[in-house]
């Protein structure tokens, strides 16, 4: 189901697309907070005559937000800003994935009553 990093890479610069396909982890208070669950992957939507690939990757806004009530001071740098990290951001941005995975497998009413704030998908 999914490219490896270096063919979504590979796609993501034939487009001229600039999107981080691999976060670093981050450190804090000694505790060590992975990032790879937010490595860029493809998905294969079904259709009912032909299949949709996308390539999904994640954006800074995904663990980290500025002046919040979970901000920690740790400061996280993308390409485009700095921003710092809220736990609380980085605990929900582990169901992103399995979220996004499965976005066409499930009842769109109960997608209806999920709180999204920010979803974008790339489609090439």
């Amino acid at each position: 189901m999914f490219n490896s990093v270096k063919t979504i890479g590979d796609r993501l610069n034939k487009h001229h697309i600039k999107a981080r396909k691999l976060w670093e982890s981050f450190s804090h208070d000694g505790v060590s907070y992975c990032l790879k669950h937010l490595t860029s992957h493809e998905v294969i939507f079904k259709g009912n005559k032909e299949n949709y690939k996308f390539i999904v990757t994640y954006g800074l806004h995904c663990f980290a937000k500025n002046e919040q009530q979970h901000s920690i001071p740790v400061n996280y740098s993308d390409s485009f800003e700095t921003r710092e990290i809220d736990l609380e951001r980085y605990h929900l941005s582990k169901y992103l994935r399995g979220f996004i995975e499965n976005l066409d497998s499930q009842d769109s009413q109960k997608l209806q009553k999920k709180n999204i704030s920010h979803l974008s998908i790339l489609t090439i």
